[in-house]
């Protein structure tokens, strides 16, 4: 028997896909575009005035599961938060999975134990960064285009180290959401084996200002907070769901649909389904968007506790910071 009434599960989930960012039509899923083309997007600014990036980090924690208890046996994937990304001072107890994943780490490479490490790996954090801007140019065919030009782009590291990174470039005076002086960025989706990859995407050489249409448009819309993306903080309820889901997953368990749909739950996953994935379009979405995290996978596999402490680059802080300086210095 369920802790919870279908109604209440059913209610749930509706406010939940809702704010689904991969059946979301403001989100420009760019790793639909087809392999070998190029998009133009052009990023702007975070309507909170206390970030000082135009992005802002989302952690998570994938939990994997083999099948759904009373449904489909095939494995699935259901995403938690991670509580490192919120301030210490809000969850000061840490994310309990990574505080036990963290021991599974020190315990592989004590031992030598590669399986061990492995699966830590699994459980270890994911990084997805988000953003908002205009699409300038794209070959991606989107059926239903939003009224609201100011697109969402949800980024992997891989993207995002490549746009950080971008700002080193000493010709990059300003950073690239400024309205008159910003950058277009080229999203170049290739392939390298059975893997999406775009490490060929760049900044363009040239300066572009908003146009006077996408001006109207932020006059009309607004900018979008971009911590409004990253869903609603877990509760203390929901942290006891998360630790039991975790333990159900690495005893290599069922998702339990009853117990845990109306928190967390696999994309597609309806409850009024026999706990099946539903229809034929929501598969499809399913499907479209795991090709994305294959990249995302691959690219962070290597996100071990030890990384924490030695980034190899600037950070991003310090990056624009360095953009401020050079735009002085430019109107000096």
């Amino acid at each position: 028997m369920g802790t919870l009434d279908l109604a209440t599960i059913r209610q749930r989930l509706t406010q939940s896909e809702q704010s689904n960012n991969g059946n979301d039509s403001t989100v420009f899923q760019f790793w639909n575009q087809p392999t070998g083309s190029t998009s133009v997007i052009r990023f702007v600014n975070d309507a909170d005035p206390a970030n000082e990036f135009f992005w802002t980090e989302r952690q998570y924690i994938r939990l994997p599961f083999n099948g759904i208890v009373n449904g489909d046996t095939k494995p699935i994937t259901v995403s938690v938060p991670c509580l490192e990304m919120y301030p210490k001072s809000e969850y000061p107890s840490g994310d309990s999975i990574l505080n036990e994943v963290r021991a599974w780490f020190k315990e592989a490479t004590a031992s030598n134990d590669e399986e061990l490490k492995k699966k830590a790996t699994t459980y270890w954090k994911k990084y997805q960064y988000f953003m908002a801007g205009f699409v300038r140019e794209t070959s991606l065919k989107e059926d239903n285009l939003p009224e609201n030009p100011i697109r969402r782009f949800i980024l992997n590291k891989q993207l995002f180290n490549t746009i950080k990174q971008g700002m080193i470039d000493p010709e990059m005076v300003n950073v690239p959401c400024d309205y008159e002086h910003g950058t277009d960025f080229r999203i170049v989706k290739s392939t390298k084996g059975e893997y999406a990859d775009y490490s060929s995407s760049n900044y363009s050489r040239h300066e572009s200002a908003l146009t006077k249409d996408e001006l109207d448009a932020i006059e009309k819309y607004g900018l979008p907070n971009l911590s409004d993306f990253l869903g609603k903080k877990p509760t203390e309820k929901d942290l006891e769901v998360i630790q039991q889901m975790f333990e159900a997953s690495v005893n290599g368990e069922a998702y339990d649909g009853d117990k845990w749909g109306a928190f967390y739950h696999p994309s597609g996953f309806k409850a009024n389904s026999d706990f099946n994935f539903g229809n034929s379009e929501t598969q499809k979405e399913s499907s479209e968007i795991k090709t994305e995290q294959k990249v995302e996978t691959k690219a962070e596999v290597k996100e071990e506790p030890k990384a924490e402490s030695a980034p190899a680059h600037q950070s991003a802080a310090e990056l624009i910071e360095m953009l401020k300086r050079r735009n002085a210095a430019k109107k000096a």
